[in-house]
This record gives C-alpha cells, sequence and structure tokens, in this order.
C-alpha cells in the first residue's frame, strides 16, 4: 500500500510539474505572438488587442484617451547608408525612448517597419501633445553610435483624441493623417490632428525633454 502511494503520489507530482511546463510554454508562445522581436514592444496584433480593450474601458468609464502615432524620419537612408544592423540599432533606441516617456499602463507598439504608436488611457489631447513634443525632442538628441553625427535621426508625430463614436480604426486614421502631414510639413515634428489645437510656438518651447508626465 505505501509503495502503491508512494508510486502514485510520484506520478502526481509528475503530471503537476508538466502541466505548469506546458502553461509556461503556452504563456511564452503566447507572449512572442504579441511582441516585437526587435525592440520588445507590442507588435501590431498586440498593440491593436490592447488598445480595442482601453478604447471600451474609457468609453465606459467617460474617460478621455488618445493615440500617438510616430515614424522614424527618412528611416529607409539609414539602412541604405550605414547597413541594417545600424537600422536595428536605430529602432532599439527609439523604442527605448517611447517606452521610457510614458506611465505605467500606457502602451507602445511597433504597428510598422519603422512606425510605432503610444496609446494613452485617461490623457487629453493637448496632454499628449505636450508627451509627444518630449518625445520628439529626446529622440533628436540621442546619440546614435552606428550612426555618424551629421546624419541625425529624427521623427514625425501625430496625435488623435477618442472622440464617442470612435473605433479603433477611425482613431487611428485621424492620428495617422496629423503624421502625413507632420511628414508634409518638413517632418521632426507633433501635429494634432484637429484644427481646434494647433501647437504654437510657445507651446512647444513649454514642452520639456523630461516629458508631461514628469
Amino acid at each position: 500500500v505505501f509503495n502503491f502511494i508512494a508510486g502514485v503520489t510520484i506520478l502526481a507530482l509528475g503530471l503537476l510539474f508538466l502541466a505548469v511546463s506546458v502553461l509556461d510554454m503556452v504563456d511564452d508562445l503566447r507572449h512572442q505572438a504579441r511582441s516585437d522581436a526587435g525592440t520588445g514592444l507590442l507588435n501590431r496584433r498586440g498593440f491593436e488587442s490592447c488598445a480595442l480593450k482601453a478604447i471600451d474601458k474609457a468609453k465606459a468609464d467617460n474617460q478621455s484617451l488618445s493615440l500617438i502615432v510616430c515614424d522614424i524620419d527618412r528611416f529607409k537612408s539609414v539602412n541604405d547608408i550605414y547597413g541594417h544592423s545600424a537600422g536595428d540599432l536605430v529602432l532599439r533606441s527609439v523604442a527605448d525612448v517611447l517606452e521610457s516617456s510614458v506611465r505605467k499602463g500606457d502602451r507602445v507598439g511597433r504597428i510598422g517597419g519603422e512606425e510605432f504608436a503610444i496609446l494613452l488611457s485617461a490623457t487629453d489631447v493637448e496632454i499628449a501633445a505636450a508627451l509627444a513634443q518630449a518625445m520628439c525632442l529626446s529622440i533628436e538628441m540621442q546619440n546614435f553610435p552606428a550612426v555618424v553625427s551629421n546624419h541625425k535621426v529624427t521623427a514625425s508625430f501625430g496625435v488623435a483624441a477618442l472622440e464617442e463614436n470612435d473605433t479603433y480604426q477611425s482613431l487611428f486614421e485621424r492620428a495617422d493623417m496629423a503624421l502625413y502631414k507632420a511628414k508634409d510639413c518638413g517632418r521632426n515634428r507633433v501635429v494634432i490632428e484637429s484644427d481646434k489645437y494647433v501647437l504654437s510656438e510657445a507651446f512647444i518651447k513649454r514642452s520639456t525633454v523630461r516629458g508631461a508626465f514628469a
């Protein structure tokens, strides 16, 4: 009887350890499916999943929410001139700037080759724009060892705030349109999607590289 109980106990422990290992593997696979290997940020799929939940929560709680879309300026030239390894370093450095600028609970994702998105809960469009300006300045001031000093790495930003009838897609499209306007206006700048809000020179000067949440 003792040997039988001992055998059953060992078998049960073995099955328990196996189950824990399987759960760990499932968690790893789920994380890999939602993460960008190059930067460690959320990938497009993971970011969109988080965004859908955050938008539903913001509407249910009647809270503000803002989306920032960011694109590295002339990134192709970095790859063409300095190689893809240099481009990868630039991507990781920019990702670090974005991720270190937001609060715990905000979401940052790499949603394309050199395009990123930042979702800010309980944040109105003016605060989001101030944060985007701080990020913009931080990237411009970064030192990229893989890129020679006379090749300045900059980024452009588009900002949009959640409206009552918004879906994730409509919110993203408005932020993306603001990003394209920033590109058209000369790059290395922030544009808010609504004509109601304009980044004046005084507003830009008040923004600091410490970020809007500092």
